[in-house]
């Protein structure tokens, strides 16, 4: 199976990883073998011919040409999720079954208006943090939580969703609102539910292991996160290119960056709370 890459610009993590991860997740059935990237990286200046004759991928000069000669399709850019609506538009009208990469969107607005065209194309299409397949999250799914603490690594804008879905997988329900207080990168979000419930996340700016408090029904448990959660991801995400079975429900992807994008709103005005939007797809 030929899977090709559609990027903003391709000398990122994500990128360089990906290939040997899904050929060794897919034993061998998958093969990245084709690029795309919009810009040279902003970082190292490389370009798209640079980065792929180094990985010995072929580059496309145009996402038309990736689609065309793929059998399955991932659009990455993880940290310039502004670009993903762009990005997926001709993968998304192609039908082929089409992954797209962490943050899935910058706005619920931008989250409905991909799903939308998926749908009214018949595309197989997903998105989902790595982190929801962390195996220490398991043993909570489907248990009562009435509140939480969810802390990690980096900054809102790129590790957010790291600590968001894994919590919302595990909470459920609906969040109502969020407040937000940061300074520099480090930023403290608490979120309330509409039937009471609370919990905060963090993300520190730094390199900060991934932990959770969970106070259940019968007390507090704390959650180490040590597992290989790429690799599980990994296997999720064959799983999806062998069957078009979609990792995450649509509905569940946009409540989650519709929480993201009010927290990114909170951030500009620290201790007030904002509303999390409903929107078409909204409870």
């Amino acid at each position: 199976m030929k899977v090709g890459f559609i990027d903003y610009y391709l000398d990122e993590w994500h990128a360089d990883h990906y290939p040997d991860m899904l050929k060794e997740a897919s034993r061998g059935s998958m093969e990245v073998r084709y690029a795309y990237g919009m810009v040279p990286s902003p970082r190292s200046g490389k370009t798209s011919e640079e980065w792929c004759r180094e990985h010995g991928i072929q580059c496309c000069r145009t996402i038309e040409e990736v689609v065309e000669k793929s059998d399955v399709l991932m659009v990455l850019a993880p940290e310039d999720a502004q670009t993903h609506e762009h990005l997926s538009k001709k993968a998304l009208e192609s039908g082929k079954r089409t992954y797209i990469d962490k943050t899935f969107a910058s706005s619920r607005e931008m989250a409905e208006a991909i799903f939308a065209l998926a749908e009214s194309c018949g595309t197989p299409c997903c998105s989902t943090s790595a982190l929801r397949y962390a195996s220490e999250y398991q043993p909570f799914m489907g248990r009562r939580i009435q509140a939480a603490a969810f802390v990690g690594a980096s900054d809102y804008n790129n590790y957010s969703i790291h600590l968001l879905e894994p919590m919302l997988m595990l909470m459920e329900g609906e969040v109502q609102r969020v407040m937000a207080l940061t300074r520099g990168d480090w930023t403290q979000l608490v979120l309330a539910w509409e039937d009471g419930r609370i919990a905060s996340m963090l993300c520190t700016g730094g390199g900060t292991a991934f932990t959770a408090h969970l106070l259940l029904d019968e007390g507090c448990e704390q959650v180490d996160v040590d597992s290989d959660f790429f690799g599980l991801f990994m296997e999720e995400l064959v799983r999806f290119f062998e069957t078009g079975e979609i990792l995450v429900p649509h509905e569940e992807t946009v409540r989650i960056i519709a929480v993201r994008e009010a927290g990114a709103k909170a951030m500009e005005r620290p201790g007030e709370w904002v509303e999390v939007g409903r929107g078409s797809t909204g409870g």
